[in-house]
């Protein structure tokens, strides 16, 4: 919600430099930065644009002229509100980029928006065993009275988000749509958790629809905002990877967890501890890398000891991708061949396992 008459002069001035296509979100910050605020930048002439960037400019059209109304009657809702880069309110962390944001919308509470936060993120084809782990460190992490940032997709990033409500943490979910716009839009419920819980944020004006191309630049924010950013399960080609490189170029610490050297959902994490990045085994690897406060006692419990924990996880993590026996199986799991047999045909229901023609087991998440 707009305050007073400052702020929604410089909200509205803000919001049109977002719609001009003139030129690049680095080159408007630039010319922002400088004049320390929106409200003269659009009204400055071409020439002094070209002046301030020290470059020619292709467009011949002002910012001023830009139609906000969509914009404007958003943000008349409850608990809705835009932050420009001036804004007291601006997140500091996101504020040393050089790509920053030139103004974020902001659905649920601003205040969350500085907080310490983590990002988590991961595939959108979690396994079982990933949404075991997801949940496991999420718990940690919020028991340390950290902030969970991710996107609101689906697989690791939904879990994410939904672990950190169910365990009464703060969360903040980055859009790469306008906020008019829920995607995937089966996470509408799951949206409107993160609200209740944190926010929602985009940088993109209402009406934006989620274009492939926004997503890189949605994933320097979630980056941006974090303290350091946590892969959980992630393909070679993946866009947490884009998360993780651009963490890197940002000064950030990424984490990995490992997994199956047979898994394809574990060949990104297994690439990023190669490059460099920390293996995490439990939240205190991460508390203690980042040399983050612990704001309360963490009951951490590692990847190993899920699985231990866990009937499902422990059967599961037991079947290869290339078949195993089921004599391999309850020598592994230690389970009765009764009970063993029984889980085996309740995991094969799921779709999580098949059976070769020999009788044996093999993956298929």
């Amino acid at each position: 919600m707009i305050q007073n008459i400052e702020d929604l002069e410089e909200t509205t001035a803000c919001l049109k430099l977002l719609r001009w296509r003139g030129v690049s979100t680095r080159q408007k910050l630039i010319v922002v930065s400088q004049l320390k605020d929106c409200s003269h930048a659009i009204n400055l002439q071409h020439s002094d644009w070209e002046m301030l960037l020290n470059r020619k400019l292709s467009t011949k059209k002002l910012p001023i002229n830009e139609d906000v109304s969509k914009d404007m009657s958003w943000l008349r809702q409850e608990r809705h509100n835009f932050l420009a880069f001036t804004d007291k309110r601006y997140p500091f962390h996101l504020k040393q980029l050089d790509d920053a944001p030139l103004g974020l919308f902001v659905r649920g509470s601003v205040e969350v928006l500085n907080t310490i936060q983590i990002a988590i993120v991961g595939s959108r084809q979690q396994t079982p065993m990933g949404k075991k782990i997801t949940k496991n460190f999420v718990q940690g992490l919020v028991g340390a009275g950290i902030t969970i940032t991710s996107g609101l997709a689906k697989g690791i990033d939904a879990s994410a988000h939904q672990a950190c409500c169910e365990s009464n943490g703060q969360t903040i979910a980055v859009a790469g749509c306008g906020l008019d716009i829920i995607y995937p839009r089966q996470h509408e419920h799951l949206a409107q958790l993160v609200e209740n819980n944190g926010c929602l944020i985009s940088e993109f004006p209402i009406g934006t629809p989620p274009k492939r191309e926004n997503f890189p630049a949605r994933n320097r924010i979630i980056a941006g905002l974090s303290e350091g950013v946590l892969v959980i399960e992630a393909a070679k080609r993946s866009g947490s990877l884009i998360t993780a490189r651009l963490a890197i170029e940002q000064g950030k610490e990424v984490f990995a967890i490992p997994g199956s050297v047979l898994s394809p959902q574990s060949t990104g994490c297994h690439w990023l501890i190669q490059q460099g990045a920390v293996l995490a085994q439990s939240v205190d690897d991460i508390l203690f890398e980042l040399q983050l406060p612990l704001l309360q006692k963490i009951n951490s419990i590692s990847p190993l000891n899920i699985e231990k924990e866990n009937v499902d996880c422990k059967v599961l993590a037991a079947i290869a991708y290339d078949a195993t026996s089921i004599d391999e199986l309850t020598v592994q799991t230690k389970m009765d061949f009764q009970k063993l047999s029984q889980r085996l045909m309740e995991l094969e229901l799921d779709g999580l396992i098949a059976r070769a023609h020999n009788g044996a087991y093999f993956r298929l998440t």
